[in-house]
């Protein structure tokens, strides 16, 4: 079964930090939070000038493979990059990125800011540890689902196998802010020894099919 990330603001996954220049070079308030919702859900592309170019950090300690900071942005470290590439070649917006801290020491490795758009609608709601966000009369940002749902606890969650398809990293339909990944992409980050975002295993449907007992003796 796949994983849900634990996208929670604590610990090293979460690294206070600034945009660097980004404010100077995107001066309109109400698109630096439009670029920063993107960040968040994954909503569109950026386009080239949106890019963020640099994050300065605020503490200088030992850097995970992946964490978020400033505005809801992810970060990736090469290797966590490659072992996505691998599996979804070009399937993601990986961008260039320049970390140093506030003394202007930078950490070692190449990093990688990243957008994730590929969504797919798996969480079976029944059973699952959710609920709905908005009411039905409760108005909503352009562009966001009146279903959205949020979750209550990422170890109680229901996913439908059959309708994920061949994603490796994907956000929900319904959980745009949660990242969810594949055994495959998670083998491959715990083969390399990558430190990126604890993981929960998702349970299956009830009644899904599993595989059958082996008899003793069996061939």
């Amino acid at each position: 079964m796949p994983y849900v990330f634990d996208m929670s603001l604590v610990g090293p996954i979460s690294q206070i930090g600034r945009l660097q220049g980004f404010d100077d070079r995107i001066s309109d308030l109400q698109r630096r939070a439009d670029i920063s919702g993107v960040f968040k859900d994954g909503s569109r592309l950026l386009a080239p000038d949106e890019l963020p170019e640099g994050v300065v950090l605020e503490r200088r300690t030992r850097l995970p493979d992946g964490f978020r900071t400033d505005g809801g942005l992810h970060v990736f470290s090469d290797a966590a990059r490659q072992a996505v590439e691998a599996l979804e070649p070009g399937r993601h917006q990986f961008f260039p990125l320049s970390l140093h801290w506030r003394n202007g020491e930078r950490p070692e490795n190449t990093w990688w800011g990243l957008n994730v758009t590929q969504k797919r609608d798996s969480v079976v709601q029944e059973g699952s540890a959710v609920r709905r966000r908005y009411r039905d009369d409760e108005p909503v940002r352009a562009g966001v689902r009146q279903d959205v749902l949020q979750m209550l606890d990422r170890k109680q969650i229901i996913l439908d196998p059959a309708r994920i398809s061949d994603a490796h990293l994907w956000r929900e339909e319904r959980f745009t802010s949660e990242l969810f990944c594949s055994d495959a992409l998670r083998d491959a980050f715990k083969a390399q020894g990558l430190r990126v975002f604890r993981t929960f295993k998702a349970k299956a449907p009830p009644g899904a099919l599993r595989p059958a007992p082996t008899r003793p003796g069996a061939r």
